[in-house]
């Protein structure tokens, strides 16, 4: 890394003006609209890297956490990499990376996640593919499901933490799911500055299940459905739900929204008239090894001891060898061992979020192990397939 480079929070207006430039020409946003969002990520989690003092290439932090195995890890997200069209080529992007990186690590951050515009320079980084974010696609017609027992109301201000709630017991149980913070919560209740109208389904005076909806016009005439979350905690809440989508037929065409292949809400149509499609691959990268491995929950009916070795070319302090002990549903990581299951920082991240299992792993050349190691580190990491709803 030259001496000529920096890294950090900005230092005055001047810079954050320019990263709102760098972020702008990246990714073909007016100005405006990401000086507008600046507040809403927090001065303190821009971040910004300089080289011969001025700066050349930026982002912003998001922390959250992500569940695993049905606890709730700390994990920052990364958003708008951008590096300005006359620095690009150079290294900065990837001097960018590695600097963020030492600094998640230093403040003892276990995950960091996000999303691609290109994984080749966040492999270079140490992230790896390790799970999906799916599009759902249906007409209103195709529904097929009529249920109106349960009580729909449009969502109030006072909803919103029960709203919360409701999401939080549905996430737990699938891998991959944010820990939402406010960041993620408001573009679920305002996406691109139009506001979307939420419902509430009810059980004996509770909150079950929520959707919301957002108009978007289509040509002759009628409009199209854009849900920003759907979620229900029971049968009758997602037939509630669908039965309340199913009611939009006369005018809607279709109804799009973020969901994944095992969907519970998916399992309450009569036919699998829908489409499912997988719109991008989400990263992440393992910080931290042995935060991360006992952040986690794993299976309580399973016990047992792997001995992996970690290779780390970018935090040299995750690099050598650990022992992982998994007993109750939780973990102990110690440093030793024989390090019989050998692998790669990158390839760690898709087996601990369970997008991959360890023979997909050694199939693949990316990770190397003994027979018993690899059915222990299966018996571990096997859970729900993870997948997320939500973009960051």
């Amino acid at each position: 890394m030259s001496d000529d480079t920096d890294y950090g929070v900005p230092r005055e207006e001047q810079e954050v003006d320019v990263l709102a430039r760098i972020i702008s020409e990246s990714f073909h946003a007016p100005v405006e609209s990401i000086q507008e969002r600046f507040p809403k990520v927090g001065p303190d989690n821009l971040r910004v890297y300089r080289r011969a003092g001025g700066v050349v290439a930026g982002l912003w932090l998001i922390p959250m956490a992500q569940w695993f195995g049905g606890k709730s890890v700390p994990m920052t997200g990364i958003a708008v990499v951008g590096v300005g069209p006359e620095h690009r080529g150079r290294g900065a992007a990837v001097g960018l990376m590695k600097r963020m990186l030492q600094e998640l690590h230093e403040s003892e951050v276990p995950l960091s996640g996000l999303y691609p515009a290109t994984q080749s320079l966040y492999r270079l980084a140490g992230y790896e593919c390790s799970g999906g974010r799916f599009q759902v696609e249906m007409a209103p017609r195709d529904i097929r499901v009529k249920d109106r027992g349960l009580s729909l109301r449009p969502a109030g201000p006072d909803d919103r933490q029960a709203i919360e709630d409701v999401y939080r017991v549905h996430a737990v149980g699938f891998n991959g799911h944010l820990d939402r913070g406010s960041y993620v919560w408001d573009r679920v209740y305002e996406f691109r500055k139009q506001p979307a109208t939420g419902y509430v389904v009810e059980e004996e005076g509770r909150i079950t299940g929520y959707v919301f909806v957002l108009q978007q016009g289509r040509e002759p005439y009628g409009y199209n459905l854009q849900l920003t979350d759907l979620t229900a905690l029971t049968p009758g809440a997602g037939r509630r739900i669908l039965s309340f989508l199913a009611d939009y037929r006369s005018m809607v065409e279709k109804i799009t929204w973020f969901g994944g292949p095992n969907h519970p809400v998916l399992m309450l149509l009569p036919e699998p008239y829908f489409s499912l499609s997988l719109q991008m691959y989400w990263m992440i990268r393992i910080v931290r090894v042995a935060a991360a491995l006992e952040g986690r929950g794993y299976d309580p009916g399973f016990r047992g001891a792997l001995h992996l070795e970690v290779e780390d070319d970018v935090i040299p302090d995750n690099a050598g060898r650990y022992i992982l002990e998994v007993e109750d549903g939780s973990a102990r990581v110690l440093r030793g061992g024989n390090g019989n299951l050998r692998l790669h920082i990158r390839a760690l991240a898709p087996l601990y979020s369970g997008f991959l299992s360890p023979a997909s792993l050694r199939t693949a050349g990316f990770l190397e192990g003994d027979d018993e190691s690899v059915r222990t580190a299966s018996g571990f990491f096997a859970g729900s397939t993870p997948w997320m709803p939500d973009m960051f």
